[in-house]
């Protein structure tokens, strides 16, 4: 292929692509209707000039009959008075004047029957105006439907892909809020270690009984396995230190035994 064809070819491809773009078929179908209103407008005045001539080819028509009538009245009288010259004469034009509504009365039939065709063809055009009509206003309706449903679906299209990234986010976000529930779920945990590993007497005096009444259930434990496997055991003792208690305001201090106050 030269180059001179394919140069051609795309610029028809292209031509016929923008054509396509520009073409709406409203606006043809109401260049079309307006076109046929035309015809139709033109045909009413085709039907309007030939009725005008008609009434004038009726109008000479009668103006002939008149003269007629007048040249047969001319005629008698011209006979009644001995004027034969005069009555040939007269009946001589009254041939001319008939020739002549003859011939207008052929072009009357003519006008006549040009009236019926253009008014037939008039209304068989107008019929298919009122059809197109109707055709074009359906076609209108269906265009504009499939135009609005295009864009709805173009629309929706984008709102899917809109709707896509916003799941993602979402996505992202459920993510988000659950490593920070685990994290504050992990943190929880620590904090109820700590509280357990602190909480406790904080008395020296209550940690000291605490630390008796263990020995004392130990040793008892002891005596009763003792007892249990028949082997000897002295019996329980419950030893307990003094438990020293505050000094009263004013009162001596009393000093480990062996010193006296005020001894080095």
């Amino acid at each position: 292929m030269s180059l001179f064809s394919r140069l051609g070819l795309i610029l028809s491809a292209k031509g016929n692509r923008v054509l396509d773009n520009a073409e709406n078929p409203s606006e043809i179908f109401d260049h079309a209707y307006n076109k046929m209103n035309e015809m139709r407008l033109q045909m009413s005045r085709s039907i309007a000039d030939v009725l005008t001539s008609r009434k004038l080819i009726e109008a000479q028509m009668d103006t002939l009959r008149q003269n007629d009538a007048r040249l047969d009245q001319q005629s008698r009288q011209a006979l009644l008075q001995g004027r034969d010259d005069l009555a040939q004469q007269a009946l001589q034009q009254r041939g001319v004047i008939r020739a002549q509504l003859g011939a207008l009365d052929q072009q009357r039939q003519q006008m006549v029957d040009k009236q019926s065709s253009l008014e037939g063809a008039s209304e068989r055009l107008g019929a298919k105006i009122a059809a197109f009509r109707i055709q074009k206003e359906t076609l209108r309706a269906t265009t504009t439907a499939a135009e609005s449903q295009t864009k709805i679906s173009e629309s929706l299209a984008g709102l899917s892909e809109e709707m896509g990234d916003v799941n993602a986010a979402m996505e992202r976000a459920q993510d988000k809020v659950a490593r920070v529930n685990a994290r504050a779920a992990a943190l929880q945990d620590m904090t109820d270690n700590i509280n357990i590993g602190l909480t406790g007497p904080a008395d020296p005096l209550q940690l000291e009984l605490d630390r008796t009444s263990q020995a004392a259930s130990v040793q008892t434990d002891m005596a009763r396995l003792k007892a249990e496997l028949g082997l000897s055991a002295p019996p329980v003792t419950l030893t307990s230190q003094p438990v020293p208690q505050p000094a009263q305001p004013g009162a001596p201090i009393a000093l480990p035994s062996g010193r006296k106050e005020g001894s080095q």
